[in-house]
This record gives structure tokens, C-alpha cells and sequence, in this order.
């Protein structure tokens, strides 16, 4: 073989090989694509959820779905996934109760009305069957909280043992909603660490019930539209 013919074969060795390489990175790529989109789905898929409570009914070893509904909010406050959203329906003409100290992993809280309004004239109502939320106990969280919603009103007891602290940035709203403090002096939401970072109490066509204490620690920054009952 003459030394043309061996550097002919050599390119061609070479181009072989090029390809060769190339169809395997595009192999490989692919795979790597579709296992990403395999996790984002699962990730995506397990970290929204939505549990049902049932203080009457319900049971704590129940899926939380509506027809397994959970009994306490504190069982649905355990099971949210980290930095997951997360909504919790509660019973209506129904007394939940949180008590003791919990953490809650989810980035996104919603506790709601299992079921809108009885009465759709405007977007808040309280009747004999809007559930109450009898808060007594400390949540701990880095994620953001919200009460109530659009035709969808609570109505939420803070005493004298209740506290939510955010570590980190996050915010409570209350929507449409209803909070009675009887607070023995303290605030309700936020702790003397929150000046490190931003964390934010918003109103929105919320009722607020003050007997003693106060919403929120002089650290944090509110934001109010169409309030009664509040001072800053």
C-alpha cells in the first residue's frame, strides 16, 4: 500500500470514527433530555397537591383526598412535600383546630373552604357554615401562606399560643377573610429575626377582630386594600 492509499485510509478511519462519536453523543444527549423531562414531570407531578380535612369524619392514615379526607391540619401541614404547592380544604360548618408545632415544608400554602361560598352576591360571606380555623399552635415555614380566597372566605382564631415564624422570606395573606386575635399582647405572625429578611402581611377585603395582640411584628411589611378593623 502506497502512502497515498494509507493516508486515504487513515481520513476515512478517521471520519468514521468522527461519526461514530458524533451518533453517541446524539444518543447520550438524547437520553439526558428525556430524563429530564422524566424528573421535571415527577418533580412537577408530586409537588402539587391538595388535601382534604375532615374534623368529624376524617382520618389521619387517609390519602386526604376528598373521599379519604385527613382529620387534623396538622397531618396535612406534615405530608407537604418540599417546595411543593400545596392547598388544604377544610370542611364546612366544621371547627378545625391546629395545636402544638409544626413545620411546613411547601413553597406555596393555600388554606381554603372545602367548597365556594353559600352566597355568590360578592366575594366574601360568612354564614353558620363557613369553616373556622382555630389556631393554636406555632407553624414554622419558608414558604408563603394564604387564607381564604375569592368566594371562598374562613374565618381564622389566633389565641394566645399561636405564632407562625418565617424562616427566610415569605408572606401571609388574608383573602376574603376573617382573623380574631385574642393575642395576650404578642403578634401573631413573625419573629425578631424577619428584619434579615423580606416578609410581607397582606389584607384583602379581610375582616380583622382584634380582643388583644397583633398581626404581625414591626419588622414586616404590610400591604392593605379594603380592611376593617385595622390600624398600623
Amino acid at each position: 500500500m502506497g502512502l497515498e492509499q494509507q493516508i486515504s485510509s487513515l481520513v476515512q478511519a478517521s471520519e468514521n470514527l468522527t461519526g461514530a462519536v458524533n451518533n453517541k453523543i446524539g444518543e447520550i444527549d438524547k437520553k439526558v433530555d428525556n430524563s429530564v423531562k422524566e424528573i421535571t414531570e415527577t418533580i412537577t407531578k408530586n409537588n402539587i397537591v391538595k388535601f382534604y380535612i375532615d374534623s368529624e369524619f376524617g382520618i389521619d392514615l387517609n390519602s386526604g383526598s376528598s373521599s379519604a379526607p385527613l382529620k387534623t391540619i396538622n397531618e396535612a401541614f406534615r405530608r407537604c412535600p418540599t417546595g411543593s404547592t400545596a392547598s388544604i380544604y377544610l370542611k364546612r360548618y366544621q371547627r378545625h383546630v391546629f395545636n402544638g408545632a409544626s413545620w411546613c415544608y411547601a413553597l406555596s400554602l393555600s388554606i381554603m373552604a372545602w367548597g365556594s361560598n353559600l352566597d355568590y352576591s360578592k366575594s366574601y360571606h360568612y354564614d353558620s357554615s363557613t369553616p373556622i380555623l382555630e389556631f393554636n399552635g406555632e407553624l414554622n415555614t419558608n414558604g408563603s401562606i394564604i387564607i381564604g380566597g375569592y368566594r371562598n372566605t374562613l374565618i381564622i382564631e389566633s389565641n394566645k399560643d399561636s405564632k407562625i415564624y418565617f424562616y427566610g422570606a415569605g408572606q401571609f395573606t388574608l383573602g376574603r377573610s376573617r382573623i380574631v386575635l385574642d393575642r395576650n399582647g404578642s403578634a401573631f405572625c413573625g419573629f425578631d429575626q424577619n428584619y434579615l429578611n423580606p416578609v410581607k402581611f397582606s389584607i384583602r377585603e379581610g375582616d380583622v377582630v382584634k380582643t388583644s395582640g397583633y398581626l404581625a411584628r414591626h419588622s414586616i411589611i404590610f400591604s392593605v386594600d379594603s380592611a376593617t378593623g385595622f390600624t398600623y
